[in-house]
């Protein structure tokens, strides 16, 4: 066998037998335009930034919830920092995940927002 057929198979037994679910970067959502009063979020792991214009906010709130994978829904309520967003401004997020083997995956995660009701924002998405 050549070198590479044994590396291949070597990562294929490996990724087998410890039985990790590799994050992959989350593919760009395309940012989506949202009018409202204000906005605060948390993030069900890692770190939020969010990019307004010139201004950026962060907000934190780590532990895993699910695995991030193709299909599942995320959502964010409530809490940490944010920002005034005027109609027809844009926003981005950038999450930084943490796997439960501590590898650190950058993704990037654009969502339209939904309001629930004045003081408890929050937004979902699906990908």
């Amino acid at each position: 066998m050549t070198r590479a057929v044994l590396n291949l198979l070597l990562a294929f037994l490996l990724t087998g037998l410890t039985g990790c679910e590799l994050f992959t970067q989350h593919p760009d959502l395309g940012v989506t335009n949202q009018s409202g009063p204000s906005w605060n979020g948390v993030w069900y792991e890692g770190k939020v930034t969010i990019h307004n214009y010139s201004t950026t906010y962060t907000a934190y709130n780590v532990g895993i919830s699910s695995k991030l994978k193709s299909g599942n829904t995320i959502v964010a309520t409530g809490g940490g920092s944010g920002g005034t967003l005027e109609p027809g401004e844009s926003i981005v997020i950038s999450v930084v995940l943490t796997s439960a083997y501590d590898e650190k995956v950058n993704g990037t995660f654009d969502s339209k927002l939904y309001w629930t009701d004045e003081y408890d924002r929050s937004w979902s998405k699906s990908y």
